[in-house]
Order: structure tokens, then sequence, then C-alpha cells
């Protein structure tokens, strides 16, 4: 599984440093796989351990500009793990958590009670009644992800 931007690019006649080319060309890079990633259901979510090993979830989710959102059980092992390291690799998947393209990382934030009601019920909106339903499991424990370019 690819990661990221592996190239160098040098710097243009802009003037522009070479880390503002490597991240701008970064972002454009995440937000073409952002567009492929958000044409399915599902997004593989790898979490890391605290000893960094990765831990792989198909989740469903809802695109916001350049973020991806995302609601979970507020107690899962995702959540503490996100709250221990919010690195997080992204990428597109079916419902079993095959991937079906490269993975890309990104930093995953953990939304406050108001962000994800919004969240909840945006991913409820898009996955319809099968959404809503699920969306109920947890109530109040429900915990928000955004999910962000580095």
């Amino acid at each position: 599984m690819r990661t990221t931007l592996d190239t160098d690019v040098s710097p243009g006649s802009d003037g522009k440093s070479f880390g503002s080319w490597r991240s701008d060309l970064w972002l454009n890079r995440f937000m073409a796989n952002l567009d492929s990633v958000s044409g399915g259901k599902y997004v593989l979510l790898t979490t890391f351990r605290r000893d960094s090993t990765p831990v792989p979830t198909p989740v469903w989710f809802v695109r916001e500009g350049d973020h991806l959102l995302v609601t979970t059980d507020g107690t899962s092992g995702k959540v503490k793990r996100l709250r221990a390291n919010p690195r997080v690799l992204i990428a597109p998947c079916d419902m079993r958590g095959r991937p079906k393209g490269d993975a890309i990382e990104a930093v995953a934030d953990l939304a406050d009670a108001q962000q994800t009601e919004e969240i909840t019920a945006a991913v409820a909106r898009r996955y319809g009644l099968l959404g809503r339903l699920m969306t109920r499991r947890g109530g109040a424990s429900r915990q928000g992800i955004r999910v962000r370019p580095i």
C-alpha cells in the first residue's frame, strides 16, 4: 500500500520555498484522493495503537470541503487510539474493509458535543434509513471525528 508523497518538487519561478511546494503538491494529491474516497460508501480509517500497530476500520463518512466527517461510539477503540495519536490513514474500501485504492495520511480531531450532533445528523442523512438507525446506537456516547489533511 502506497502512502503520501514520495517525490520531490523543485521551487518554481514564483519564489515559493521547497516546503510550500511540497505541501501544495501534497494537498492537491490529498484532495484528488479525497475525491476518489468520497465517491464510495465506506472509507478505511486506520488508527494506530501506542506501539504503532495499525488498526484499520471501515466506517461511514460525509465529506465537508477538505474534511471527512465520521461518527462512532464514544467508547470505541478508535476514539481511545485517536486520543493517544491523532495520525490516521484513509483509503477507499468496501464494507468489509478491503482497500480499493491508495491510503493517504491525515490527522483526526475529536469533535465537541455540538459538532458531534451535526456530524451524526449528516451521516444519518447521507445513509438514509439505515444511517438513522445505526447512528442511534450509542445514543449520548456518540463521538464525531473530523479527518483533515496534515
